[in-house]
């Protein structure tokens, strides 16, 4: 189905009314896996956990990578809104209709500038370097792009400091629409049809049923009799 504007929804991003809302919908963050393009996640992963609801729960070293994350984004919005010379607002945009959703770590009232924000680290350094974003990265911002109107998103890496903060305008390109509806419709068909992998048992003990107990006895003519035909 083809993409509208989002409608914007006040759920705060994090919240549990958020992740209720978020699995209801595609998302934008789901949209490069759902590709096979996500660093992250597969799409039959993806799949998987669409069709059972499951979510995996973060492990510890995830949770103090997405506290990090969060912290490094609020103190990079102010270097944000000094670049854009506006100011940025977090929003989560429902597309309702057609089944999207988009959580912007910033968007302008009037919807022209968004802003993405992710850590810093030397691979996406290089990339905002040579001007040009891996995948991952551009399917999330088309979907992005798709639901907000935008006419431009400041791509930004940083741990919150200026001295480590790089930034790449990316520009609206509807060309790339197109591919992004056909794999979401493409990707429902097959979740349609598809059947979640079984979940292995744990291996039981059986309950074995109460036997005699071995009896063996010796006459004194060395005859010998047992019970062993009993079990």
């Amino acid at each position: 189905m083809k993409f509208n504007l989002g409608k914007l929804v006040k759920v705060e991003q994090g919240s549990p009314e958020w992740l209720a809302l978020r699995a209801e919908r595609d998302t934008a963050s789901e949209a490069p896996a759902m590709m096979g393009k996500s660093k992250y996640q597969t799409r039959n992963a993806l799949m998987d956990q669409k069709a059972t609801g499951v979510v995996p729960e973060p492990s510890e070293h995830q949770k103090k990578a997405f506290d990090k994350g969060h912290q490094a984004e609020a103190a990079a919005r102010p270097i944000a809104d000094a670049i854009i010379d506006d100011e940025l607002y977090p929003v989560v945009l429902d597309d309702a209709v057609s089944g999207y959703l988009a959580s912007m770590d910033g968007l302008t009232m009037c919807r022209r500038i968004g802003w993405e924000h992710k850590w810093l680290s030397a691979d996406l350094a290089a990339q905002i370097d040579a001007g040009e974003l891996d995948e991952h990265y551009r399917i999330q911002l088309d979907q992005q792009f798709a639901l907000s109107g935008a006419e431009r998103i400041l791509f930004m890496a940083s741990d919150g400091t200026e001295e480590n903060c790089k930034y790449l305008w990316i520009e609206r390109d509807e060309s790339r629409f197109a591919a992004l509806e056909a794999g979401w419709e493409q990707f429902r068909a097959d979740l349609a049809e598809y059947q979640p992998r079984k979940q292995e048992q744990a291996a039981t003990g059986a309950t074995t049923e109460d036997l005699p107990a071995v009896s063996v006895q010796v006459s004194g003519d060395l005859s010998i009799v047992d019970n062993f035909d009993r079990f």
